[in-house]
């Protein structure tokens, strides 16, 4: 699915395919209010491949190493997603250890800047949302507007000593 972080859509698309092309992901923790300190983060490829039969039921773990060790991602395509119109979808599971904020993101070069991710808190009490980040600083994160605002039913938690 498309993904767009600007204004000229056309020079901002990032797209997670399925087809056995690696995608780009970025992923980050921290305990702090904002994006200053990172507890986790690093970057990681991912070969998102066609599932057989074409609706792909469980998630598929990918494993995590370096300083991302203790975070632990999983996604599940979802083929003729009834809730986004029919399109195809990808589900993404994403957790670190501890009540922290977390973040995953696509990005074209596998940094942090210039990327698209997705943010939350189980304290902020709202759910995750897409965010832009264009520069390291807390002030270079910015909400994506309303409008591309295309998350369906995101949710975190904090159980077990885990932000999911």
């Amino acid at each position: 699915q498309p993904l767009h972080s600007g204004a000229n859509a056309e020079d901002d698309v990032f797209r997670i395919r399925a087809d056995g092309s690696n995608t780009n992901f970025i992923g980050a923790c921290g305990t702090t209010g904002g994006y200053s300190f990172h507890q986790l983060y690093g970057s990681f490829g991912v070969t998102v491949k066609d599932p057989a039969p074409p609706q792909e039921a469980t998630f598929r773990e990918v494993a995590l190493s370096g300083s991302l060790a203790e975070a632990a991602f999983q996604y599940r395509l979802n083929r003729n997603d009834a809730m986004a119109n029919g399109a195809d979808t990808i589900s993404i599971e994403y957790s670190c250890p501890g009540n922290v904020w977390v973040g995953v993101g696509v990005s074209e070069f596998g940094l942090m800047v210039p990327a698209l991710a997705v943010t939350g808190s189980p304290e902020w009490g709202i759910p995750p949302a897409r965010v832009s980040l264009a520069a390291r600083a807390t002030e270079g994160v910015t909400a994506l507007p309303e409008d591309q605002q295309t998350l369906i039913d995101p949710k975190i938690s904090f159980a077990n000593d885990r932000t999911t």
